[in-house]
């Protein structure tokens, strides 16, 4: 098993073969008593978070019970991958009106879906009496959201995903 400082090269040279520079991709790692974590994040909305996950995973190191699958204490190298908050949210403005209008079309007390304009996404409600939840869906339930903003920090990755040809699950 490869230490934290050798996982945090390694994962900082797939990137640099994906062409990814640290200005755009950050990793750091941080040292606690049960282990370390590689914390990555992302500083350009041109990078795709599913392959920088996808990449990242490489780095985690997580040691199991072999009877009950419990995280066992002590030595586990955890991976933390995000979108700087800047950056989230710059990328979620694209979408936010296009999702706005979808929950404006929302008739009250309906559980219907709505599709967002130029997406593969639809929103809905969770319940007649709320006003700011928003429920995302593609091919099954995604997530629930507070407001067309939250769906559209959710909209924004995934649009650059597969923006950028990555096969997602929708």
């Amino acid at each position: 098993m490869p230490t934290t400082i050798e996982a945090q090269s390694a994962v900082k040279a797939a990137f640099k073969k994906k062409g990814w520079s640290s200005r755009q991709v950050a990793v750091r790692r941080k040292f606690f008593s049960g282990g370390s974590e590689l914390s990555i994040e992302i500083r350009d909305p041109s990078v795709p978070i599913c392959v920088v996950k996808e990449i990242a995973e490489a780095g985690k190191s997580i040691r199991r019970c072999e009877v009950t699958g419990e995280i066992l204490s002590g030595g586990n190298r955890y991976v933390h991958v995000r979108y700087r908050d800047d950056v989230l949210e710059a990328m979620a403005k694209t979408y936010v009106s296009a999702v706005a209008a979808a929950v404006a079309k929302i008739e009250p007390g309906s559980n219907s879906l709505v599709e967002v304009e130029d997406t593969p996404f639809s929103v809905g409600r969770p319940n007649a009496e709320s006003d700011k939840t928003v429920t995302l869906w593609g091919e099954r339930f995604i997530a629930q959201c507070w407001g067309a903003e939250g769906a559209a920090e959710i909209v924004a990755p995934l649009m650059a995903a597969l923006a950028a040809g990555v096969e997602i699950d929708k």
